[in-house]
């Protein structure tokens, strides 16, 4: 299984983002899980207890900026992708 995580502040944007992401990725793997988190906190709470193999990060977001979350996403785990 293919797991995504996006992370943006904006909701609209967010929900958009998963739709879009989810309608391709089933077009190159069968089994593909898409989840949206609102904040980069929410997001680095679910890595500790699910590795996603692809993440989409906001960059400007209130409390942790996008490349905050990524800092500490590449030292619990180097080998997901991180797309901006």
């Amino acid at each position: 299984m293919l797991k995504i995580a996006v992370c943006d502040d904006n909701e609209s944007f967010l929900e958009t983002l998963k739709k879009i992401i989810s309608e391709n990725a089933i077009n190159y793997f069968k089994d593909v899980n898409v989840q949206g988190f609102n904040n980069g906190q929410s997001l680095l709470n679910q890595h500790k207890h699910i590795f996603f193999d692809v993440i989409f990060l906001d960059i400007d977001m209130p409390e942790f900026t996008g490349f905050d979350v990524a800092e500490i996403l590449r030292k619990q785990r180097r080998d997901c992708y991180i797309i901006f």
